[in-house]
């Protein structure tokens, strides 16, 4: 074997080192990369349930809010109809008191 012939085997053995180098480095890179939109694709996801949930969150809270305002309005309602209710019977027991002694009959 002589020199040229050595020296075309040595460039040989370093052209098939640089392109396994080279495959192996590549691959690793597309494996990383992968794994990286993998991850992104995964974050995406859980910010858009994130959001979701405080959208309905926030949905059920203005409800529970409305909610809230509404039974107060019924309650306020509530106790006036139950006053109003008692002045008018009161007030029904007088006139019947009044038209009685109208009448001449003595009341109580």
């Amino acid at each position: 074997m002589n020199i040229a012939e050595r020296i075309f085997v040595a460039g040989l053995f370093v052209l098939f080192t640089t392109v396994v180098i080279g495959g192996v480095f590549t691959s690793q890179v597309a494996v990383v990369w992968l794994k990286n939109k993998r991850e992104e694709r995964r974050n995406e996801a859980r910010i858009r349930e994130s959001e979701r949930i405080d959208r309905f969150e926030n949905e059920r809270n203005a409800w529970y809010e409305l909610a809230k305002e509404q039974n107060q309005r019924i309650a306020q309602m509530s106790e006036e109809l139950a006053r109003l209710t008692k002045n008018y019977e009161n007030a029904k027991t007088l006139m019947g008191k009044v038209n009685l002694k109208e009448k001449g009959v003595e009341t109580r």
